[in-house]
């Protein structure tokens, strides 16, 4: 018996020490939009990789926030958002996001957890989302973040 691809776009997983790079095989889906990934869980993260690569997005992961830190540095384009967990390995999420908001200071911040509230010193500085996720809610988020000025502005 023969096997068959599926009709939906292929995602190619590609890992390394230093991060990992989820490409959509199929442009014509591709929005344009780069989102930088921090998840320290892996299946949390691969998840999102595939989720977020076949909605369309293009995406970067890394682990741990300093590895976050170092892609984003390094990598020749800004993301367009930052999606990353709140107790996240090596940082925390607030660590992860003043350290990018340190380079650029208005990129929208999608924060997840499984806690039932953000830092309380921090809430109102990102949208928070609890785990676990609807993909589609967190979906609806990023494109109202990508056409809103500010964080946070989605009901």
């Amino acid at each position: 018996m023969k096997s068959r691809l599926p009709d939906r776009p292929l995602v190619m997983v590609v890992r390394n020490l230093k991060g990992t790079l989820a490409i959509n095989n199929d442009r014509s889906k591709a929005s344009g939009a780069f989102i930088a990934v921090c998840e320290d869980n892996r299946y949390v993260r691969d998840f999102l990789l595939i989720a977020l690569t076949e909605a369309g997005y293009r995406v970067l992961a890394a682990a741990d926030g300093k590895t976050m830190l170092e892609i984003i540095v390094r990598h020749e384009e800004r993301p367009l958002l930052l999606l990353t967990g709140q107790n996240i390995t090596g940082m925390n999420g607030i660590e992860l996001v003043k350290g990018v908001r340190g380079m650029f200071a208005d990129l929208p911040v999608i924060m997840i957890s499984g806690l039932s509230n953000p830092m309380e010193e921090e809430r109102g500085n990102f949208v928070f989302l609890k785990k676990p996720l609807m993909i589609t809610s967190l979906l609806r988020e990023i494109r109202c973040l990508l056409r809103c000025p500010e964080p946070g502005l989605s009901a």
